[in-house]
């Protein structure tokens, strides 16, 4: 049995071939998470123009509220009757 070093990890395969598969294998899973990221940005920016856009339609919804005719009321007229100042009137 080999001796085993306390708080040893193995390292990568050592061979130019290995090294080379090793390299690409770390430049993609860095490209991919790079293209996670930029997924979720573009979700984020997606959620947030929605938003926006639900904000806006709600803003003109209420417009469109405040726009409704109010009904003016009627005001009523004075009527005035002549009478003689000597005429007794009863009303």
């Amino acid at each position: 049995m080999k001796p085993k070093l306390v708080g040893f990890e193995p390292a990568p395969p050592c061979q130019t071939t290995d090294l080379i598969l090793w390299n690409d294998l770390n430049s993609r899973d860095q490209e991919k998470e790079k293209k996670k990221i930029k997924n979720k940005e573009k979700k984020n920016k997606n959620k947030k123009n929605q938003k926006n856009k639900n904000k806006k339609k709600k803003k003109k919804k209420k417009k469109k509220k405040k726009k409704k005719k109010k009904k003016k009321k009627k005001k009523k007229k004075k009527v005035y009757i002549l009478v003689p100042q000597n005429a007794m009137v009863t009303l």
